[in-house]
């Protein structure tokens, strides 16, 4: 199972009586229907335990591709009245549709979980990921969607995932990566600065935000 799904379950554990509200920034649904997890499969696996407490699955996904996710992929979505909002979508039309969106997830939910994909950035800022995106969302635009998150006071916990050393040919990183390490990786420079807007990341408590990347095990300005 993915980072996304672990850190979720730990929101929807640690609030069994509050509505979460998640939001994925990914290329990818990731609501694939199968015997064995997989990095295609924590979105279901998620969807599968609210069914069985009883509890509703609010899952949006930004930045999803058209061109990465099959037809059954999109009929799970629709199935499990997921929202989304494509790629294209949000380059076009964010005011329209990202705004709104990230301010019915404020109104409407008691916690927030965000979970940051890195695939969802273009190959050419972040190219250090199994399926580098032919479009993406672009860092600016992804730190618009975080800040009003952050300012929120309702974000529980945010995960960073994705980032695979194995295609991190020559340690590139694009320009949302540095070679020495995470604190030089604007990324998780100025996201963790906006997370930090709301109050300090902790380990999970129900009066704490959790902060967790996959980036690096060390991460200093924590």
């Amino acid at each position: 199972m993915r980072r996304h799904s672990v850190m979720a379950r730990g929101v929807l554990d640690a609030f069994p009586g509050e509505k979460v509200g998640i939001i994925n920034l990914d290329a990818h649904l990731d609501l694939r229907i199968a015997d064995q997890a997989s990095s295609g499969t924590p979105f279901r696996q998620l969807a599968l335990e609210c069914d069985a407490q009883q509890r509703g699955f609010h899952y949006t996904c930004i930045g999803a591709s058209r061109a990465a996710n099959t037809l059954a992929l999109w009929d799970e979505a629709a199935r499990r009245q997921v929202r989304v909002i494509e790629d294209l979508e949000v380059l076009d039309a964010f005011e329209l549709r990202v705004a709104p969106e990230i301010a019915r997830h404020i109104a409407l939910y008691d916690r927030l979980y965000l979970t940051i994909d890195l695939d969802v950035l273009p190959a050419r800022e972040m190219p250090a990921v199994s399926a580098p995106a032919a479009l993406g969302i672009t860092l600016a635009t992804l730190l618009r969607i975080v800040e009003p998150l952050c300012r929120s006071g309702k974000l529980q916990a945010v995960d960073l995932v994705e980032f695979n050393p194995r295609f991190d040919i020559g340690q590139s990183r694009g320009p949302c990566g540095g070679p020495t390490g995470m604190a030089n990786r604007p990324l998780v420079a100025l996201t963790i600065q906006y997370i930090l807007t709301v109050r300090r990341p902790l380990r999970i408590r129900k009066d704490r935000l959790c902060f967790h990347s996959n980036l690096d095990r060390a991460c200093p300005v924590l």
